[in-house]
């Protein structure tokens, strides 16, 4: 016998619409037709991804962190035990990501070494091909939920198995074939974001198979353990699945109905029943929380302080921020690599006033409309409390917005888009019809131009110079982009092109320490040796950790003969591991000039072990020391 406390979970009351799950089960009396769909739409949806990125696949380490994560960090490099405990114990650059260094590193196994980056790349491109087929199952399973938990209209359809399909396979090409989505796949240092998102995604598809909508026990312990277990593994990819418990929650409220609308019962007991199952989940978010802070200071440019960056200051950049990522999902032109936070950003500019009427506008939109258009506010919330920790109340870096901050915390639009192309298929019957093709057939076109739009900026990130020629084009002003386009310009042999870059930057930034390293570094090459003194000591004056500066000043006055000002700086430089062995180098040449022979020897032996490719233009230097001592 039911007790009555009970009675809501086994007997829904009428007015409320609770999922009859199999009354749209495309499971079940599956035509040879949707047979066929559930299994050409996750092929179709992998190879349009490969397709549309391909540019990508074949593209280089870039000048923007994968220098400092790859080709300078060999903590990465390899698998044994003391590389696995590095992984999950450090913070490195600022992230705590086990996994995803651990997936790096058996890039890196198989690969062979860093001299095939397209290996790098090709993981990249995969990780996210198969987040978009996990999306797709996901955008089905939720839209069939959606529409099972509205009451039968007259005269309505329900969406057959087929159309539930063809919506979820729309949800995901949104998803997988966006603009936006370049920066997280092409990148290899984002490999954080494509890694975490197969987990993410995975973790709400394993709980929505775990929990019977309108129920609030647990259906399938299985399910729900795999669910806990995937948002851990999201966690050790990337911190951003901390909001995961919340989305969960936003599920059981709709289009679940394990929590009632209705305000007198959100803290009933069956409501509680369902939060304190998220226990495990808010339990995994913290710990995430705790870790991200720490691995943030690790580093110099970690969050920034009151005194660096004010309160409103953060305020400002969160409500433009809000706004960015929706308005940039509907026109994603003119990406650019780096959005610096603008001076002088103030509650009172005109970006931000205008942020913020979006977000009141569209937050107060979907209140008022919740009865009628609860998905709406359902996935603005998602949105928000995952796009939350990237807004600036936390600032890391010189970033206003990124790209990047877009790749799971706008996934529920395409969701919206197609399920709103789904209800006009329902009521095509009502006089809807021209609406539903003249929908479908903009749909269409727009995941064609969006492809075409993908395609063409995974191009931009095939290069250090092709991504900074793109990116000083639509952002100028940066002197950021002015430094790393300098750089690539030099690594490539470039001196005039690189010392113009250098110019510019500081031009912009007179204080950047950066720009003047690169300006010394340049003035170095060119034998201007007082311009690069100069440039050098200007370096040492504003760089956050000049240790560059010393290993790079160092070697000038190596090159100038000045030895009792080149060993001080090489010897500073040494305390850097990845320094270390050009460190030695320069103090091995300086050494063997001096006629220390015997130190000259052993100290660029010592570089080369560190990194063989040293010997490949510095041997005979060795074998002259070698010759003399």
């Amino acid at each position: 016998m039911p007790r009555r406390g009970d009675r809501q979970d086994r007997q829904p009351a009428k007015h409320e619409a609770v999922a009859d799950v199999g009354r749209l089960d495309p499971l079940r009396r599956a035509s040879p037709v949707e047979q066929f769909a559930r299994i050409a739409f996750p092929i179709s949806i992998i190879v349009a991804t490969f397709f549309v990125f391909a540019p990508a696949l074949s593209a280089e380490f870039l000048n923007w962190d994968d220098d400092m994560n790859f080709r300078e960090n060999p903590s990465f490099r390899g698998l044994s035990a003391g590389h696995i405990q590095w992984m999950f114990q450090s913070g490195y650059m600022g992230h705590y990501q086990p996994l995803s260094w651990l997936s790096l590193a058996i890039d890196y196994e198989r690969s062979g070494g860093l001299d095939h980056p397209d290996k790098f790349h090709r993981t990249n491109v995969a990780l996210h091909a198969l987040t978009a087929v996990l999306f797709y199952f996901l955008a089905r399973r939720l839209l069939r939920l959606a529409f099972a938990s509205q009451p039968v209209q007259t005269g309505a359809g329900e969406p057959s198995s087929l159309a539930l399909c063809c919506a979820a396979a729309l949800a995901a090409l949104l998803f997988a074939l966006h603009p936006l989505r370049v920066e997280s796949v092409a990148w290899i240092t984002e490999r954080r974001d494509v890694l975490s998102g197969v987990f993410f995604v995975g973790s709400l598809l394993a709980y929505l198979r775990g929990v019977a909508p309108g129920r609030t026990e647990v259906r399938s312990h299985g399910w729900h353990l795999l669910s806990v277990l995937l948002v851990l593994l999201s966690l050790l990819s990337k911190a951003w699945g901390m909001a995961l418990p919340i989305i969960m929650l936003v599920l059981d409220v709709y289009p679940l109905r394990r929590i009632s609308f209705d305000a007198g019962r959100l803290l009933s007991r069956q409501s509680l029943k369902v939060v304190y199952q998220k226990i495990p989940f808010f339990l995994l978010a913290a710990f995430a929380g705790t870790t991200a802070i720490m691995a943030q200071r690790t580093v110099d440019w970690g969050v920034m302080s009151l005194n660096k960056y004010s309160l409103s200051g953060r305020v400002a950049q969160a409500l433009y921020g809000i706004a960015y990522y929706p308005l940039r999902t509907l026109l994603p032109t003119n990406l650019a690599t780096i959005y610096e936070i603008p001076k002088g950003l103030s509650l009172d500019s005109r970006p931000v006033m205008l942020g913020a009427v979006v977000t009141v506008v569209i937050t107060g939109a979907l209140i008022a409309l919740v009865r009628k258009f609860p998905a709406g506010l359902a996935v603005w919330i998602c949105y928000l409390v995952t796009v939350a920790p990237v807004l600036g109340v936390a600032q890391s870096g010189m970033q206003i917005v990124a790209d990047r901050y877009s790749y799971l915390s706008c996934i529920g639009f395409p969701l919206l888009a197609a399920g709103g192309l789904l209800w006009l298929w329902v009521h095509r019957g009502e006089g809807l019809r021209e609406a539903f093709y003249g929908t479908a057939s903009v749909a269409a076109v727009a995941v064609f131009i969006l492809a075409i739009l993908t395609y063409r900026e995974a191009g931009f990130w095939k290069t250090s110079i092709t991504l900074w020629t793109r990116t000083v084009q639509v952002i100028p002003d940066s002197f950021i982009a002015w430094i790393n386009y300098g750089n690539a310009r030099f690594l490539a042999g470039d001196k005039p092109g690189a010392l113009d870059c250098g110019l510019r930057a500081i031009k912009l930034n007179p204080e950047s320490g950066n720009a003047w390293q690169l300006l010394g570094s340049v003035y170095n090459s060119l034998n201007r040796f007082d311009e690069a003194e100069h440039a050098f000591v200007q370096a040492r004056a504003y760089y956050i950790n000049p240790l560059h500066t010393d290993l790079e000043m160092g070697w000038a006055y190596v090159r100038w003969g000045k030895f009792d000002k080149a060993i001080p700086l090489l010897n500073s430089a040494m305390t850097d591991a990845k320094y270390r062995p050009f460190a030695l180098l320069y103090l091995g040449l300086a050494h063997r000039r001096q006629g220390q022979f015997d130190l000259a020897v052993r100290e660029m032996e010592q570089a080369f072990a560190m990194e063989p490719k040293l010997a490949k233009n510095y041997s005979p230097e060795l074998e002259k020391a070698r010759q003399r001592r």
